[in-house]
């Protein structure tokens, strides 16, 4: 048994029971909701079936004993003991704000199945058999200078299923009314949030649902507003990347006025998400202008969804109506036997013309059969029905937009 096992756990725990600092989560449909976080030299919780999430602090002397990532166990008391008490498989566990590595072992030292080592990212999906387990936060050389400067830093340690959905939101600590501007990330307080479907890397797949759940259920201290109408210099529009040329250019479209709520989404970008789901990439300038409580005459809200655009790739990758998913299926099947199609034509062709010395009549006759093979290839007529289907779901889009929007509005003058 490991000597954090045996000489810390023993002595720390007994010394926690009677001051009550540590957690064990009960089994429940949400993840815990700690109103302080932990300080005993480490967090011990319980996980069953269901999510949890565990605020801890992380004093400034772990960050002077953090090292990266190695063979080696950490040398001082891990972040967080873990029981689980049944099977877990295909679960991660996660730390917010994001700390890239994490050194997980089991109480004989073994990382978890399917872990090639216990040094593992934070949300790596992982397997593991009932027992204790050994959590160390780690960190790079980045994370450790700024850790020291602040003295410590507070972070949840969220375990839960690959993919939760992200309706299972919950705020781990409520933020305070005054919170600073530059505190006000919904990242650092939603520990269930996968940024991923709500924001960046725009080449993943952005979920509206996830969008408008961030919207609702984010509390009045996390907003901001800018003091003026921002400017094309202050801010743009941020689209899901494109991943080809007939998609065309992004559309302009209206920027945030003063006085309009905006929810910063992730510490690692300038990224805002405006009340009508729209995403904004503010300059450092701009975010300097922002405030913390609306006008005098209230917040100032969009008449109706702005960037309703979205590339093809995008649009059809999202969750659709039977029938649009049908459609969407038929057209990329058609648009794969098209490309395959050409592919050929032009392999032939190039089989025919290269490495050899031909005459201009063969070339040219070579050129009639590859336009020949290419009219049969159908191209034409699949990136016709492909700007049709584009057509249909933007303007599904749309409408999905407006009526989440409007209903996140008739929640919001309920209240």
């Amino acid at each position: 048994m490991r000597t954090w096992m045996v000489r810390s756990v023993g002595r720390v725990l007994a010394a926690s029971c009677v001051a009550g600092v540590f957690l064990t989560a009960p089994v429940s449909a949400q993840p815990m909701r700690p109103t302080q976080p932990q300080r005993s030299p480490f967090a011990q919780f319980a996980v069953s079936t269901a999510p949890v999430a565990v605020r801890v602090a992380l004093d400034r002397a772990s960050a002077d004993q953090t090292v990266l990532c190695n063979a080696r166990e950490p040398n001082r008391a891990p972040t967080a003991v873990i029981d689980v008490s049944a099977p877990l498989t295909n679960w991660t566990i996660e730390v917010v704000p994001h700390i890239g590595m994490l050194y997980v072992t089991s109480a004989g030292g073994q990382p978890p199945a399917g872990a090639p080592s216990p040094c593992v990212r934070t949300g790596t999906t992982l397997t593991m058999a009932p027992g204790r387990y050994a959590v160390w936060v780690l960190a790079d050389y980045d994370e450790i200078s700024q850790w020291r400067r602040d003295g410590g830093r507070d972070v949840t340690l969220v375990v839960r299923p690959a993919g939760t959905p992200t309706e299972l939101l919950t705020v781990s600590t409520a933020p305070p009314a005054d919170l600073p501007v530059e505190a006000r990330i919904a990242e650092q307080w939603f520990p269930n949030l996968a940024v991923h479907e709500v924001g960046r890397p725009l080449d993943a797949v952005i979920s509206l649902a996830a969008r408008f759940a961030l919207l609702a259920h984010a509390p009045q201290a996390l907003w901001t507003y800018p003091a003026h109408d921002l400017t094309a210099n202050e801010a743009h529009a941020l689209f899901p990347y494109s991943t080809t040329s007939e998609d065309g250019e992004s559309p302009a479209v209206a920027l945030p006025r003063a006085g309009e709520p905006l929810l910063r989404i992730s510490g690692s970008y300038g990224d805002f998400l405006a009340f009508d789901g729209s995403l904004y990439e503010l300059t450092q300038a701009a975010q300097q202008t922002l405030r913390a409580a609306p006008p005098p005459g209230g917040a100032v809200l969009p008449t109706e969804p702005r960037a309703t655009w979205a590339p093809f790739e995008a649009l059809a990758s999202g969750d659709l109506p039977p029938a649009l998913a049908t459609r969407v299926q038929a057209v990329l099947a058609m648009l794969e036997r098209a490309n395959a199609c050409r592919s050929a034509s032009v392999t032939r062709f190039d089989s025919a013309t290269s490495g050899v010395i031909i005459s201009a009549r063969q070339r040219a006759s070579a050129s009639r059969r590859l336009q020949g093979d290419r009219q049969g290839c159908n191209e034409h007529q699949a990136a016709e029905r492909r700007e049709a289907l584009r057509a249909d779901l933007l303007a599904a889009r749309g409408a999905e937009l407006a009526r989440r929007y409007h209903e996140l509005r008739a929640a919001l003058a309920a209240h």
